[in-house]
């Protein structure tokens, strides 16, 4: 199934996000990939994000996503003007 997008109006940062991801490859690093995890390990990355959570070592999703996609579009130059 094909994405497209209108371009009479700038795209939602959901539109983008899709959009983005749709095009890359990605790759999961293996440190993170869960369909390689124990039950065990699975558990602890979660525990451990919890934690951070707890412990208020979070950051706002807006400022992340903005940052992915600013990387994103260095990368790969997705947001060409």
């Amino acid at each position: 199934m094909s994405q497209t997008a209108s371009l009479d109006r700038p795209l939602s940062r959901a539109e983008r996000v899709r959009l983005s991801y749709g095009q890359a490859q990605i790759s999961v690093p293996e440190s993170i990939d869960t369909t390689r995890m124990s039950r065990e390990e699975l558990v602890a990355h979660v525990m451990a994000g919890y934690e951070d959570y707890l412990a208020g070592r979070v950051r706002p999703a807006d400022e992340v996503f903005d940052e992915l996609l600013a990387e994103m579009d260095a990368k790969y130059g997705y947001h060409q003007a």
